[in-house]
């Protein structure tokens, strides 16, 4: 498998070779990564907010739950109220994974990790299930519809690409029913066929 690494990177709010924020622990900025993929050409955008914890007071004092891009902020932990959170939003695209101490990390050196795996992975499974039934829900709506997709790779019985909205190895893929003369890289208009929890399903 190709592995996607870092082109360049650059903030539309602050030059980052002269940032020196005052005071130091209260601000936000945005990131922009331009990430390829390794002897593919082009590259996609990717936008991360960095902000300190007292910028996050100072702005959000008032919500329970405050999303961000590839970002939950709680006031407390309370896991029921978090299901019910995701079945509100109703995200297009979500990804859960279950923690893991990483050594060297601000939360290794601070916090315990006293929630048993067994936990960890119920936890995982019940949200995920929310989030399948809310994705086929989606995605069975782009059922006869147009797509523009690229094409990533080639598999025994299928072409497999993304729509021009999702990114390579963690959103939707479409599975393109085979025919003569598609090259990898290229995008192509395809009709969507059908759609199962986390794939759709197209024709050229």
């Amino acid at each position: 498998m190709k592995k996607s690494y870092i082109i360049d990177y650059y903030s539309p709010d602050i030059d980052l070779q002269s940032f020196n924020p005052q005071p130091h622990d209260d601000f936000a900025f945005v990131l922009q990564l331009f990430v390829g993929i390794e002897g593919g050409k082009g590259e996609e955008c990717f936008d991360i907010f960095v902000c300190t914890p007292k910028w996050i007071e100072h702005n959000y004092a008032k919500q329970t739950i405050i999303s961000g891009l590839h970002t939950i902020i709680v006031q407390e932990y309370d896991f029921e109220k978090l299901k019910e959170w995701v079945r509100t939003m109703r995200f297009e695209r979500m990804g859960a994974f279950i923690y893991s101490e990483e050594e060297g990390t601000y939360a290794a050196k601070n916090y315990t990790d006293d929630i048993p795996t067994k936990t960890k992975e119920r936890r995982l499974d019940e949200l995920m299930q929310i989030q399948q039934e809310i994705s086929t829900e989606i995605l069975s709506k782009m059922v006869g519809s147009k797509q523009k997709v690229i094409i990533d790779r080639e598999e025994d019985s299928f072409y497999v690409g993304r729509t021009q909205y999702d990114s390579p190895d963690v959103d939707c893929e479409v599975l393109i029913t085979k025919v003569p003369n598609i090259e990898i890289g290229k995008f192509y208009d395809v009709t969507i066929t059908k759609a199962d929890e986390f794939d759709l399903y197209a024709t050229l």
